[in-house]
């Protein structure tokens, strides 16, 4: 039994899949530092009351952005924690990641800083389930494509 031609929606879908996985493998690159692990994450952070974790979900918010350019923050960011005074309710006055001075890269390349020049680079997720929905994308487009035998590499599996 032969297989069934895919109809001209999800022809239309995996077209967009394939570009979106080439500028996503680009701003992977971008975002990518061998010292991921030892940055602090700020889906890790533990903190169920940060503005950044979804209560519904407790998962990641994307709400990040450049204290000076205004810039979305998808992945890196620079952060202090000392010059921004922490929140005055019942919080252990505590400033919870991503919630000090952010700076993106571009910016603190740049040469801005904060007024301590005390900036620690922080990271929103893991690089690792980045890379596992980046496979998990490039495999849908593979069982599309199986005629072409297209093949994506992996990079969850590659050591960090």
């Amino acid at each position: 039994m032969g297989r069934t031609q895919p109809g001209p929606e999800l022809i239309s879908l995996a077209y967009d899949l394939k570009q979106l996985l080439g500028l996503f493998d680009d701003v992977l690159a971008q975002d990518f530092t061998a010292q991921h692990a030892s940055l602090p994450h700020v889906s890790q952070s533990g903190h169920a009351s940060s503005p950044h974790i979804s209560q519904s979900s407790s998962t990641y918010c994307d709400d990040i952005v450049c204290d000076f350019c205004g810039a979305d923050v998808f992945q890196s960011f620079f952060e202090c924690d000392k010059c921004i005074s922490p929140p005055s309710s019942g919080d252990s006055g505590v400033l919870l990641l991503g919630c000090g001075l952010v700076l993106c890269p571009l910016c603190y390349v740049e040469g801005r800083s904060c007024r301590c020049g005390v900036m620690q680079p922080v990271q929103c997720r893991v690089i690792g389930d980045l890379f596992q929905s980046r496979d998990n994308a490039a495999k849908a487009i593979e069982g599309f494509e199986c005629q072409n035998d297209i093949k994506y590499p992996s990079l969850a599996e590659h050591p960090e």
